[in-house]
């Protein structure tokens, strides 16, 4: 619907919407598209192995505008989604989560190639991975002064990192050839893998007053990044590493906090804990609150 109004393409695209008369209206338009892009990559993330819906933004796209001043209507710059060098205008948190789905797209877009060498694929991940998780550390900085306000766009980038890493951890899952940028493909997900299910973990925590006091202040967003943080840790438990067992059952209760707000809260743990009883019913595997999903 968005194609057919046009939105994805004012300057090229056949127009059903009127001129835009004010530089509020034509913020809004712009908004609305990345909403779309946003839920399409959100989408295809959870559930991968189709083409995503849209196309990604043209190299000319620029973020929507700061929050604050366009909650006030007051005219402003906007930063654009690529850049050659630092610029000083402020992205806000709808800015900064379209960011975030920008490159969730790249992660879609990985993980469903299947046309291309494995060399190059691995080449491509290793960009991709490099890019998402220097992108992280500046969403992190937003998001320590500000937790309400960047969890969104943090839960997302964290979210883009786990589906990244967990099939490239394992040499059954990668669809590899045992390759050079295999190996190392492998190290770094090992690694990111672990560090982004910590760092969902510490979100959680920071989180875990709002989603109790203030449910509306909670995106259904993040709910995808805590339950595959959880599904992470569970398989660092059954792995070995009991001391991983708290970080596991602080996720699982911010996820029944979430389900105060939504209900897809509940779905989650339901689904973990369907997982456990199919994959993990013995005993000595009770620790547990699930699978490690896809990796092995």
């Amino acid at each position: 619907m968005g194609k057919s109004f046009g939105l994805d393409s004012r300057k090229h695209a056949p127009q059903m919407l009127l001129v835009p008369g004010s530089w509020a209206e034509q913020e809004e338009i712009r908004r609305s598209w990345w909403a779309v892009l946003l839920l399409d990559r959100h989408m295809h993330l959870t559930f991968p192995g189709h083409a995503l819906n849209t196309e990604d933004p043209h190299q000319d796209e620029v973020l929507p505008a700061e929050d604050t001043l366009f909650d006030q209507a007051e005219m402003c710059g906007n930063e654009p989604l690529h850049v050659a060098s630092p610029t000083s205008l402020k992205a806000g948190p709808f800015a900064r989560s379209c960011q975030a789905a920008y490159l969730m797209g790249k992660v879609v877009n990985v993980l469903n190639e299947f046309a291309q060498e494995s060399g190059t694929r691995f080449t491509l991940a290793i960009q991709v991975y490099h890019t998402v998780t220097a992108f992280s550390k500046v969403v992190q900085a937003e998001f320590d002064a500000c937790p309400e306000s960047f969890a969104t766009p943090m839960a997302l980038t964290y979210s883009a990192l786990i589906a990244l890493c967990d099939p490239f951890c394992c040499t059954i899952t990668n669809r590899g050839a045992h390759t050079v940028e295999e190996t190392e493909l492998q190290i770094l997900c090992i690694r990111g893998l672990k560090t982004t299910s910590d760092d969902a973990a510490r979100l959680a925590l920071q989180l875990r007053s709002s989603m109790t006091t203030r449910h509306s202040a909670i995106s259904p967003l993040i709910g995808h990044c805590l339950y595959m943080a959880t599904v992470t840790f569970a398989w660092r438990v059954y792995e070995g590493e009991k001391s991983s067992s708290q970080a596991h059952d602080v996720l699982r209760e911010a996820l029944s906090s979430f389900n105060g707000r939504w209900a897809v809260g509940m779905e989650y743990l339901n689904a973990l804990d369907r997982a456990k009883d199919l994959l993990y019913t013995s005993p000595a595997h009770q620790l547990i609150g699930g699978p490690p999903g896809l990796t092995s």
